[in-house]
């Protein structure tokens, strides 16, 4: 899931555009002179870029989501002061106030520290906990943002 998806496609977008263009001149340009090798080999690098730009991301998200999606859908978590732990593996990331934004609704948080996002239910934290995520989250200066979902009237 990426919550910048309209900037990063947009990004996308003009990244392809660009190496289209640049593809679409070295063809040109081994039409014009076809004794020229290297026009071939650069499109050729150009197609496979193309590739790489657009299917990886799309290959790389569904391929973490299995992973997810193997654990059973779990994952340990732990949040310090300034860093949260995750996985296996006790990774961990830096909070600070540029790379932390914080998404709560009324049943989950959703926190998104760099390109890792974790999502926290609610029903499996004491109110105590949830205090202290909340301290821990404002001191390290995270943007927080309040999400209420309300159902409209139906036409």
């Amino acid at each position: 899931m990426c919550l910048d998806y309209k900037k990063e496609g947009n990004f996308r977008d003009i990244n392809v555009g660009v190496i289209s263009l640049i593809g679409v001149g070295a063809l040109i340009a081994y039409i014009r002179n076809t004794q020229q090798f290297f026009w071939i080999v650069l499109l050729g690098g150009v197609v496979l870029l193309l590739l790489y730009i657009i299917y990886v991301p799309v290959f790389s998200r569904k391929w973490r989501a299995k992973k997810i999606a193997g654990e059973k859908g779990s994952y340990n978590v732990r949040l310090q002061n300034d860093k949260i732990k995750y996985g296996d593996k006790n990774e961990s990331i830096e909070m600070t106030g540029k790379n932390t934004e914080v998404y709560i609704s009324e049943k989950l948080y959703v926190l998104r520290v760099n390109r890792e996002i974790f999502t926290i239910p609610k029903r499996i934290m004491k109110e105590k906990e949830e205090q202290e995520l909340e301290r821990i989250l404002r001191e390290t200066g995270s943007k927080i943002v309040h999400i209420m979902i309300e159902r409209g009237e139906k036409l």
